[in-house]
């Protein structure tokens, strides 16, 4: 190592060395332009070089700077995108309200005395004998038990029991559910009653039924009213007709209208209180 060291010092000093006694042999002569053209000669392809090389440190500075331009806009243009699909998102989702809502417009004309309270089920609580459906609204929003719970398209069941911000719902297929109804069609009358075999199967029965009675597969049963559930909402339809000899009766096997495991948003029928003389 230290002999490639030594030769190269001393390769280096020689160069040196010629060039300054050339550079003066040169320079005696007169002939210091004839040098400095060959100088020129020789540095011509470094110059060429570094100038290359310098282009090329240009151009690459370009390409990053591009580079980061188109990065920026890439960026700016991903969050418009995000912006946008956000609004379109809000925009579905008033819609839907606004479309659920609209179920509700002809209904609210016909409850009179009542007033509706939007609930959405943010739970479901399963046991041997009963389903419960828990409500996001409760007494501070005005909720008490026995309230009816409703959809457009028809009951849900009542409210059970009910807390400070949460309430449950018994459905109308439950055990414990007894509700006065009418055929739409006919007028034929009878209760629709949970129990334990047809809840099984998400329906109920209307028992009571006169054995004469004009009632048929695909009847509309409506709540008769006089109870916890107002006159006229849909219960559901029948699906079966069942004749019981012993009793002297008919009882129909009812589809609800609504099934609140594929419900999320239902209405809290609130009875309004009549207006106080003071109030007057």
């Amino acid at each position: 190592m230290k002999f490639f060291k030594n030769r190269f010092l001393g390769i280096s000093t020689l160069i040196v060395l010629f060039l300054v006694i050339f550079y003066t042999v040169i320079a005696a002569l007169g002939q210091t332009l004839l040098f400095s053209n060959l100088l020129g000669v020789v540095a011509t392809p470094f110059r060429y070089g570094f100038r290359a090389l310098g282009n090329a440190f240009g151009g690459f500075s370009d390409y990053v700077t591009e580079f980061k331009s188109l990065r920026d806009e890439n960026e700016e243009l991903a969050a418009r995108i995000r912006e946008l699909e956000q609004k379109v998102a809000h925009t579905q989702v008033l819609e839907g309200e606004n479309e659920w809502l609209r179920g509700y417009l002809g209904m609210k004309d016909e409850l009179v005395g009542f007033e509706m309270l939007d609930a959405a089920i943010i739970g479901r609580e399963v046991s041997s004998y009963m389903t419960l459906y828990t409500l996001n609204k409760g007494t501070l929003h005005g909720v008490e038990v026995d309230m009816t719970v409703v959809t457009e398209a028809g009951i849900v069941g009542r409210v059970e029991s009910v807390g400070t911000t949460w309430s449950r719902v018994s459905a109308i297929t439950e055990n414990a559910t007894s509700v006065g109804a009418v055929c739409a069609r006919s007028g034929a009358r009878g209760i629709v009653d949970g129990s334990l075999g047809l809840r099984e199967q998400g329906k109920c029965a209307m028992n009571y039924i006169d054995e004469f009675a004009d009632v048929a597969v695909g009847d509309v049963i409506l709540s008769s009213g006089g109870g916890i559930y107002p006159y006229g909402f849909v219960i559901g339809t029948v699906v079966e007709i069942k004749h019981d000899e012993t009793a002297r009766s008919l009882s129909a096997i009812i589809e609800p209208a609504v099934d609140p495991q594929t419900t999320s948003r239902v209405m809290v029928l609130k009875k309004m209180t009549a207006p106080s003389e003071k109030d007057e």
